[in-house]
Order: C-alpha cells, then sequence, then structure tokens
C-alpha cells in the first residue's frame, strides 16, 4: 500500500467519524441550556437581584434541613407566603412548583414522593410587604 492509498484512507475514516458525531449531536433531544426560558429569566434578572439583596440586608436567609423524608425550612418571620420551586438538574420533566403559606416561622414539606437524588430548592417569598428569593441545592 503506497502513501496516496494511506492518506485517502485516514480522510475517509476521519469524515465518516465526523459525520457520524454530526448525526448523534442532531438526532439526541437534550438542549445544552439548563434552563429552558433561560433568555426570560435573563429579562426578570433585576428582580432575582433585588429580591437576593433583600435576604442579605434585612439578613432573612431561611434555614434549610433534610430529615429522613421531610424537608424542614425555617424563616426569620411567621407570616410567609409565594412558592416553593423545585427542580431537578437531570431530568427537567420532573419539576414541581408548590405554593407556600405559613402562619409560623416552620415550614415542614414531606419529600418521599420526589425522585431520589439532587434538587435545585428556588424559594420566592413575600413578608412583611417585602419581597425575598434564596436557592438551595438538596439532595434527598
Amino acid at each position: 500500500m503506497n502513501w496516496g492509498y494511506k492518506i485517502a484512507l485516514t480522510l475517509g475514516i476521519f469524515m465518516t467519524g465526523m459525520i457520524a458525531a454530526g448525526v448523534y449531536v442532531v438526532t439526541r433531544n437534550v438542549d445544552t441550556l439548563e434552563e429552558s426560558d433561560y433568555y426570560e429569566q435573563s429579562i426578570h434578572y433585576d428582580e432575582i437581584y433585588t429580591r437576593k439583596q433583600n435576604v442579605e440586608n434585612k439578613q432573612y436567609a431561611p434555614h434549610f434541613k433534610v430529615t429522613q423524608d421531610t424537608l424542614y425550612i425555617t424563616f426569620k418571620s411567621p407570616v410567609n407566603q409565594g412558592q416553593l420551586l423545585f427542580k431537578r438538574p437531570s431530568d427537567g420533566s420532573q419539576d414541581i412548583t408548590l405554593p407556600l403559606y405559613t402562619n409560623t416561622a416552620h415550614y415542614k414539606l414531606p419529600v418521599a414522593s420526589f425522585q431520589k437524588g439532587r434538587w435545585n430548592l428556588s424559594v420566592f417569598w413575600t413578608s412583611e410587604k417585602i419581597d425575598f428569593y434564596s436557592n438551595v441545592h438538596l439532595t434527598f
């Protein structure tokens, strides 16, 4: 086999590999962005930033604790209203949004029905007419 055939064979193998990689990437049904509404969220970034600043300025950061099959959230204020957004990094179809309303500083949520593994919890709440936001990574 002379050098011309070796170059042609190498080029053919390379082109076949590139075409196979291209077909693989195109046929996968997974978006590279973690958030499907990434651009819409960027529009509301100022609101999220203000809520985070309120948490820092008022020192209202909630405390999160997972014990057995229950999530405990302790707030600084007794009356809180908002929503809990559970996002599963490995499978966006399992994302869950739950309403939040407390008359005490303690909130308890059973998580036995949640898929085991890592979750990102975003808490949006209003207390004393001030909006707050907190984000934490949990493992059930």
